[in-house]
């Protein structure tokens, strides 16, 4: 028809920014347009100066305020993913937060933008429950568990605020050969042994503190090891021994000795 089949990139732009300054995620745009999410940034930082006119087209077809009872599904796909590499099914999860079994995998498959608030809520208060116990590991649960590991998810103590986009889990593995210091403690790193996970590359000061931290709930220093095949009395604290009595003797007279000798002077 005589048009071209890519044109600037100058009208569409304008009308993003206006969406986003109306409460509108890249995400969010990418999904009601069908527009990729790394031709919307593109375009927005600059980096494309024209598009298809299709993708103008639905571009300037999204209008509006972003729905307010949808929100990113970021922090609910995170939760989801924690609480299955914490060793929860995400059958029996979704099931608690009153959802499809199949959820979380129709979330990741289809990688959803958004949630709506009361799904966000429903998942949010199963999490608060969940996050800090951990299961019995069944067959089932250990499969699932593994599954997670691979796939990257990491479990609750990995984030800080797991609703930042931005955000990026910390306690992770470090790249095979790489050192860290002896003496760093990392938190997150500790949570998860003591939640009962082995932990690649752990120092010896994180063994310690988990060990520390663990006697203080009053758990043996056995069934710590046993779960993380550690050797007992290895991250322990060393008891100074105890002198033979002849010493404690000796010690007790010359200290009765000085102090006659001070009463004396």
């Amino acid at each position: 028809m005589g048009r071209p089949a890519r044109v600037s990139t100058k009208f569409a732009v304008k009308h993003l920014r206006a969406l986003i300054d109306d409460g509108w995620t890249i995400r969010a745009i990418a999904a009601v347009s069908g527009v990729g999410g790394a031709t919307i940034s593109e375009a927005l930082s600059g980096t494309s100066k024209k598009m298809t006119v299709e993708n103008v087209v639905a571009l300037l077809g999204v209008k509006g305020s972003a729905n307010p009872n949808f929100i990113p599904a970021d922090g609910t796909r995170r939760r989801l993913q924690s609480l299955v590499a914490l060793g929860w099914l995400a059958q029996e999860v979704c099931r608690d937060a009153g959802l499809s079994p199949q959820f979380l995998s129709d979330l990741n498959t289809h990688d959803r933008a958004t949630v709506s608030v009361g799904v966000a809520e429903a998942v949010a208060g199963v999490y608060a429950k969940l996050s800090m116990r951990i299961p019995e590991l069944t067959p089932t649960r250990k499969r699932s568990k593994t599954m997670a590991a691979k796939r990257g998810w990491v479990p609750p103590l990995a984030w800080n605020n797991i609703d930042d986009p931005n955000e990026k889990p910390s306690g992770m593995p470090t790249v095979r050969g790489a050192r860290r210091p002896h003496d760093e403690i990392d938190p997150n790193v500790v949570g998860r042994l003591l939640e009962g996970q082995k932990v690649p590359q752990t120092t010896n000061a994180e063994r310690k503190e988990a060990m520390r931290r663990w006697l203080v709930m009053g758990n043996s220093e056995r069934s710590l090891c046993k779960a993380l095949g550690w050797h007992e009395g290895r991250y322990t604290p060393r008891k100074k021994p105890t002198p033979p009595w002849p010493a404690l003797l000796i010690a007790g007279y010359w200290h009765a000795f000085a102090e006659h000798e001070e009463v004396a002077a």
